[in-house]
């Protein structure tokens, strides 16, 4: 019942308002939570949305040398996918 009342909710938003609350929402589930928005102010599109759970933090403290590849699946109407490649090395010199 609760989630036909969130999903309800949310049929009337733009997208933008949607993202918006869903990264809210996520923050709020943890302390150690974070998200962000990256917007290409010339353009007025956002360029990149990021989110990071305490656990993926924490993983990543642990093993900073591991490759991290996401894969997200049917980001738009035509089925794009996109990837994200990131490598921290031990010097700390960042790879995308």
């Amino acid at each position: 019942m609760l989630q036909d009342l969130k999903k309800a909710d949310k049929q009337n938003m733009t997208d933008v308002e949607r993202t918006e609350s869903i990264l809210e929402e996520f923050t709020s589930e943890h302390e150690g939570n974070t998200a962000q928005i990256f917007v290409d102010k010339a353009r007025g599109v956002a360029v990149a949305v990021t989110l990071q759970s305490a656990g993926m933090k924490r993983l990543f403290a642990a093993f900073p040398e591991v490759l991290m590849v996401d894969s997200t699946h049917d980001t738009n109407c035509n089925g794009y996918k996109l990837f994200s490649f990131v490598v921290h090395d031990c010097f700390g010199k960042v790879k995308e």
